[in-house]
């Protein structure tokens, strides 16, 4: 007799649910009591090992068979696999910060749910910007030269992959569309001889860093009086209130000195600084938006325009209504006297653009463009008045004149810049120096901007160069009006130039010689022409650095 208590049960037996398997401890949880009391007591009497057969009926008789079986329960597990990039191609180079994808493809043991692409190599997070649905064909880098783009993927679940790095060695044409900034005169070589004044310490350069740091903290720029009467917004010099330069000539001193100082100090080498670099771009940047932007504006929109409809001294409209509600001066016609020193603003834009914000470019753009059209006479998104009290002033004719809008009574060339097409006029060259650098600055920053660039040359063609060719083939090369003002030529030929490095169009065939008409015409007026310690650069102090700026080899390169 076996001292073991073996219940084995019958394989054969089958329940409509399907077989009763294992060994009956197995199933004793849902066995009868009745039936393991039986089963137990005749074991134990017997003392012997014993075969025990039970059909499935007499174990459940009170569960009704059912004629399929039933399926095992499904359970989903979750999904902590990664989805993986199987390829991302980019060209080796490019010549456009917009870099076409050749290949992006993915996998995933479900489905992939989103692609991206970054220049960073840090995973990005679920709600970053830039997920998309499909693999994107393009993607925009944010700056010329080797760059290294990442291809990242996701799941449903969240997973994301690991990135699949590609470089491209970008080279941008150095004009436009693609062109980048700075723009407007500071081409490759021209940084190339800036910078080695600086490495050298030359004098020109710490002279200019002396002045930069002697007036980083000059109030007076962002003066705004209530008494408009009272009101010498157009001489701000720096010294504490607007008391010193001529017709916005002390912003245009202050931005044009602050931001070639950012472009020297930012630039590679021993002497570089992007601390103190950093400080001018800033202060730059507080002179363009609140101390021209904001402090200047007419009416209710931060739109500038009292810098560019500056008379003598003061805010002016043509618009008498506009001029009642104000108090200001109302006159016959428009002036745009300070354009030639608002040549500043664009110029200074340019070459602090990358420490911009789009806020900060969309302000300006849109005050640039409104002077713009403000100078030709043409109402449009961007000039579409001044807004008082729910009424927007119009200085035109043309358009809506009723309802919310008042308009002037004026018409014709009294509603544009005064000489706006007359650049050997010292207004009109004025007019022709800030139209021409407008769209430059601004490229690629507004959809509206080849439009306008289009306009600036067809003026430009129309108005500029066939009366300039004109006075230089026939009276000897420049035209000067003496004194401090210079002919209006002077102005342009600034415009040209500026125009020239930004697009690469050479607009006057021979372009070459226009150094040489600048360093002609510099040399024939007087010394505190626009008063700029530029560093031999483009409006400088004395006028005849421009002439060592653009030929760094005239033996009067360092006349001061």
């Amino acid at each position: 007799m076996s001292d073991n208590l073996n219940i084995i049960k019958d394989e054969g037996a089958q329940h409509p649910w399907g077989y009763i398997g294992g060994r009956m401890w197995a199933q004793s949880v849902a066995l009868r009591a009745s039936v393991v009391a039986s089963i137990l007591t005749t074991l134990i009497s017997a003392c012997r090992q014993v075969t025990v057969v039970a059909s499935p009926d007499q174990i459940f008789p009170d569960i009704a068979p059912s004629s399929s079986p039933i399926s095992p329960p499904v359970i989903n597990l979750p999904d902590v696999a990664p989805p993986r990039v199987t390829s991302f191609v980019i060209p080796e180079s490019a010549t456009s910060l917009a870099v076409e994808i050749g290949t992006f493809t993915a996998t995933d043991d479900i489905k992939v749910t989103g692609y991206l692409i970054t220049e960073s190599a840090s995973v990005p997070h679920l709600g970053a910007l830039g997920w998309s649905v499909t693999a994107p064909d393009t993607f925009t880098f944010s700056a010329p030269g080797n760059r290294t783009a990442h291809a990242w993927v996701r799941d449903a679940a969240g997973n994301v992959s690991d990135s699949f790095s590609a470089a491209v060695t970008i080279t941008l044409p150095p004009n436009l569309p693609n062109g980048p900034h700075p723009r407007i005169w500071l081409d490759v070589a021209e940084m190339s001889r800036l910078v080695a004044k600086r490495e050298s310490n030359d004098p020109s350069w710490t002279a200019l860093l002396s002045w930069c740091q002697s007036h980083l903290n000059d109030a007076g720029y962002n003066i705004d009086p209530v008494n408009q009467s009272t009101q010498d917004l157009t001489n701000w010099g720096g010294h504490n209130n607007y008391t010193m330069g001529y017709r916005m000539s002390g912003f245009s001193n202050h931005l044009l000195n602050y931001g070639i100082a950012y472009q020297i100090l930012k630039a590679p080498g021993l002497h570089q600084d992007l601390q103190m670099a950093a400080a001018y771009a800033a202060r730059t940047r507080t002179l363009l938006i609140d101390g021209i932007a904001t402090a200047l504006r007419s009416g209710e929109e931060m739109n500038g325009l009292k810098a560019i409809r500056v008379g003598s001294l003061h805010d002016i409209t043509v618009n008498a209504n506009e001029a009642t509600v104000l108090g200001i001066g109302n006159a016959g016609y428009k002036q745009g006297y300070s354009s030639r020193s608002l040549a500043a603003i664009p110029i200074a834009y340019d070459w602090i653009h990358d420490t911009l914000s789009p806020a900060d470019k969309e302000l300006l753009s849109k005050m640039m463009l409104r002077w713009f059209d403000w100078l030709r006479g043409t109402r449009s998104t961007y000039n579409n008045g001044v807004l008082i009290g729910g009424i927007r002033y119009h200085e035109d004719k043309n358009g809506d004149c009723t309802g919310n809008n008042d308009c002037t009574t004026l018409s014709g060339t009294s509603v544009k810049a005064y000489a706006f097409d007359q650049i050997a006029n010292n207004f009109g060259g004025g007019h022709a120096y800030l139209s021409l650098l407008i769209p430059v600055a601004l490229y690629g920053d507004n959809e509206d901007i080849p439009a306008y660039l289009d306009t600036a040359k067809s003026y430009m063609i129309d108005s500029v160069i066939s009366p300039l060719e004109s006075d230089v083939r026939h009276s000897g090369g420049d035209s000067t009006e003496g004194w401090n003002y210079g002919g209006g030529f002077i102005y342009t030929l600034l415009g040209l130039y500026g125009y020239y490095t930004g697009t690469g169009d050479p607009a006057i065939p021979a372009m070459s010689w226009i150094p040489k008409l600048i360093e002609a015409t510099a040399y024939r007026v007087g010394w505190t022409f626009l008063m700029c310690r530029s560093m031999d650069i483009g409006l400088a102090r004395p006028m005849g650095r421009v002439a060592s700026a653009l030929s760094p080899d005239s033996s009067e390169s360092n006349r001061s």
